[in-house]
């Protein structure tokens, strides 16, 4: 069932009339929908004098407590592996891709995997790990359930107030949607919005996991690469993109920071069934294969590499050179050569075995 948004506005109740031109959020209707009053105003030397710690850094460099990441791939860049593996390090104070974590009560919402396969896929990384199964970690494996954010988020908020919990992974963000296009900035930022809920209301982080688009990701700038609407790209404080690199079951990490001094990419290694630190090349991002990034010439473009007259002539394995010398796609030849013959433009000799000749009239 799609998200209708504007039942899922009707659930935040709308300010009352205002009064000497300033709107009010009237207190008792917000209590009733569970959502807190905005708060006050705060003076720029009010704020300048609180002297309120950061929150903690949950994963050094990458993710303070209380704030949101997402960790964004394409098809089989092990995102599930990476984020149970996050949650197992969390949860027992593990190095997570070889940084430090606060260690804390850490919620796993399992929207894709079922249960069994998530349960040998804890296995397999609680050995590789050496840690036994920690006592902070709890998995809420809700496949084949309605999923739908506005029910599950206040649910998962609710059961979340009950322990304290420093992190909450919702993998993958998709399943959440109610069937909602992801391309609609209105719903993922109503999405979002819910998240950080859990954030102010819990004090967790909240992490989770998105889609790249279909097809090679690499020509394209790290915040376009994820699938849906910009607002994927937008409003996370953190941001992990997971690129494949040009070695075999090797990836390239492009952290995007909001809140932490830049961190430049780095690479990591597929080693079953985690991600291991590597000191590859970061730069060196696998891209599409040769034929597919070569150029389809426009007809004037085959026009001039056909010589004038009958004698001078070139055959098809000399259109096949030229164009592989300039990076056109060997695939078009047949089309142009037809194209241009229609128009008048070249003449085509069928010689012996299928020898094709062209050339253009003299004039």
């Amino acid at each position: 069932m799609s998200i209708d948004i504007e039942k899922v506005n009707g659930l935040i109740p709308a300010a009352v009339a205002p009064e000497s031109g300033i709107a009010k959020a009237d207190p008792s209707a917000l209590a009733l929908n569970g959502i807190t009053p905005y708060p006050v105003f705060v003076s720029a030397s009010a704020l300048l004098e609180d002297d309120k710690p950061d929150p903690p850094e949950l994963i050094h460099g990458l993710l303070h407590q209380g704030t949101k990441m997402s960790l964004a791939g394409g098809s089989k860049s092990y995102k599930t592996w990476c984020m149970l593996d996050l949650a197992c390090s969390v949860a027992s104070g593990t190095a997570f891709w070889g940084r430090p974590v606060v260690q804390g009560g850490v919620v796993y919402v399992n929207l894709e995997i079922q249960e069994s396969f998530m349960r040998h896929r804890m296995e397999a990384i609680l050995k590789a790990k050496c840690i036994e199964a920690p006592e902070l970690l709890r998995l809420w494996n809700v496949r084949g359930f309605d999923c739908n954010f506005v029910q599950l988020i206040p649910e998962l908020i609710q059961r979340m107030k009950n322990g304290n919990y420093v992190l909450a992974i919702l993998d993958p963000i998709y399943k959440i949607l109610g069937g909602s296009d992801d391309n609609s900035a209105g719903v993922l930022t109503l999405v979002l919005n819910e998240m950080d809920r859990i954030c102010v209301e819990t004090g967790a982080a909240v992490v989770f996991g998105a889609h790249f688009s279909k097809g090679n990701q690499a020509g394209k700038e790290v915040l376009d690469r994820v699938s849906g609407s910009g607002v994927y790209a937008r409003d996370p404080d953190s941001i992990l993109t997971i690129t494949p690199h040009i070695e075999e079951n090797a990836f390239v990490v492009e952290p995007i920071l909001r809140n932490f001094p830049p961190v430049s990419s780095f690479t990591l290694q597929w080693c079953h069934p985690l991600m291991q630190p590597s000191e590859l090349d970061p730069t060196k991002l696998k891209q599409r294969s040769s034929r597919l990034l070569k150029k389809k010439p426009s007809l004037m473009d085959f026009m001039s590499i056909v010589p004038v007259g009958e004698e001078s002539g070139i055959k098809s394995a000399g259109l096949k050179e030229v164009f592989e010398t300039r990076g056109w796609d060997t695939k078009s030849i047949t089309e142009l050569r037809s194209e241009a013959e229609g128009k008048g433009l070249i003449v085509v000799h069928h010689g012996a075995r299928n020898l094709i000749t062209v050339h253009r009239k003299a004039t």
